[in-house]
């Protein structure tokens, strides 16, 4: 690769306003050439608002830095494409216990909440509440990448993140299905996640660079993943100049819900209720039940049933190493981690292409309340405990084939009873205040259970009681039940 030299000569010139002048209009000139034979830079300084810096810090005490781009806003939401291994690790494989983003122009970080992730294509998709100073621009895509196309990014992480384009023009020497190979020699370490800029747009995400031939995933292939088909909200991206519509919805299907779900999960309308010990939850509730509070969800989808041992078995290919009451296909799986779980989770989604999540802890309870459909019981779906719930005094000390007993006001079984089930929340003190669609605190020491179990009495099987551990424990009547 050719390197220029900066003249570092002095120029002088007489201090008189026909050479200022001049030298304006010189400049003026140079700049509006440069620009009309740049045709990438205004389009690439045009995306800057698009364009998040990322931090990801683990349990282990390291970290790793990168950037990302908005796919999508759905209800107040921002939904953003980034590399699997800025947020998960090099090797894919740990969780982080905090994911911030930085927006252009602005000090602050934000905690982002990591959804989905596809391993082979480097893939992960993030979401937070939108800030209200965010003005970004959905007119940026480019599906038509090509060989010799010229191309920029925005993205370069010294000790803090910029957003840089170095403006030196790259390459695209190799168009693959699914990947393009491009060659620029202003990448550094940190760039990862960046979105690959063409003057018609974002066509790719930057994942790798091996000396000086770097790799993107095409934004066609971020699009097929992250939409679903026309299921999914997560990408809104138009081409740069077109119209902005809605992403396809498939009206036969609810949203986020793939067809013939082999999970059984179960449509949530959104809704307002009261979190916490309710009055028919009895006088004596724990401290950690006792701060009521009003939750606004919007709608989502849980698992009918706990996942079984031979749907974990199908997605993972062998049965979790704790697991304690092996041979029952359709019994709950237990002895499984929270930890675990991520990685089942990971696992299945790149398998199916879906979103599979654990449920939050407010959307658990209202499911177990029975959502909008609620008649008020103290366990999930009656107040009659054994008609819903195998404990102490009726499981014979094991776990049960599930969806044995009745159902809630939802469809949904095992609510109360069977196998304590995972959220996705870090433990915290409740706040008093109403919350939006809230995910728990930013960090913590422990996760949340919830539902009681097998081998408990009913009082630890209501709907507003509340269990946790660490993320690695694993116990052999503690499972979990699907979201999206």
């Amino acid at each position: 690769m050719k390197s220029s030299t900066l003249n570092t000569t002095p120029f002088c010139y007489p201090q008189s306003n026909f050479w200022r002048g001049s030298l304006a209009l010189l400049l003026l000139f140079w700049s509006t050439l440069m620009s009309a034979q740049d045709p990438i830079s205004p389009v690439t300084e045009s995306l800057k608002p698009n364009v998040v810096a990322i931090k990801a810090s683990f349990a282990d005490g390291t970290e790793e830095k990168g950037f990302g781009f908005i796919t999508a806003e759905q209800n107040g939401r921002l939904f953003l494409a980034t590399a699997a291994h800025v947020v998960r690790g090099p090797d894919k494989d740990k969780s982080a216990q905090h994911i911030r983003v930085k927006f252009l122009n602005d000090i602050s970080w934000y905690p982002a909440t990591f959804k989905a992730q596809w391993d082979k294509e480097d893939l992960a998709l993030l979401e937070l509440p939108k800030p209200s100073f965010v003005q970004w621009q959905p007119n940026c895509a480019d599906f038509a990448p090509g060989t010799y196309r010229k191309v920029h990014f925005i993205g370069l992480n010294g000790n803090e993140p910029r957003w840089v384009d170095p403006g030196l023009d790259g390459n695209i020497f190799e168009d693959k299905d699914h990947e393009l190979n491009f060659a620029i020699g202003t990448i550094r370490p940190g760039t990862s996640g960046a979105p690959l800029i063409t003057e018609m747009g974002i066509v790719g995400l930057i994942t790798q660079d091996e000396g000086g031939i770097s790799t993107a995933l095409k934004l066609t292939q971020i699009k097929t993943l992250f939409s679903g088909g026309g299921q999914y909200p997560y990408f809104a991206l138009q081409l740069l100049g077109g119209v902005v519509t809605p992403p396809p919805i498939n009206t036969n299907v609810p949203v986020n819900v793939p067809q013939a779900d082999e999970y059984g999960l179960v449509l949530v309308k959104g809704g307002t209720f009261t979190m916490g010990c309710t009055s028919e939850q009895g006088s004596d509730c724990y401290d950690d039940e006792k701060t009521t509070h009003r939750v606004i969800l919007s709608d989502f989808h849980i698992g009918k049933y706990e996942v079984t041992q031979a749907q974990w078995r199908k997605v993972m290919g062998s049965d979790p190493p704790n697991l304690y009451f092996k041979g029952c296909d359709q019994c709950p799986v237990e002895g499984v981690s929270w930890e675990d779980i991520q990685k089942f989770l990971r696992k299945l989604n790149a398998q199916t292409g879906k979103i599979y999540r654990l449920p939050t802890e407010a959307e658990w309870e209202y499911a177990a309340r029975g959502g909008n459909q609620s008649k008020g019981y103290k366990y999930a779906g009656s107040n009659s405990f054994t008609d819903v719930a195998w404990f102490e005094d009726n499981s014979g000390n094991k776990p049960h084939p599930v969806g044995t007993k009745k159902a809630n006001e939802l469809g949904l079984y095992d609510m109360s009873g069977n196998v304590w089930e995972w959220c996705q929340d870090w433990y915290s003190d409740y706040s008093s205040n109403t919350q939006t669609n809230p995910t728990g605190a930013g960090s913590g020491s422990y996760r949340v259970y919830r539902g009681g179990n097998w081998f408990l009495d009913e009082w630890a099987c209501r709907v507003s009681y509340r269990n946790y551990s660490t993320s690695g424990a694993h116990y052999k009547y503690l499972g979990f039940r699907l979201a999206l």
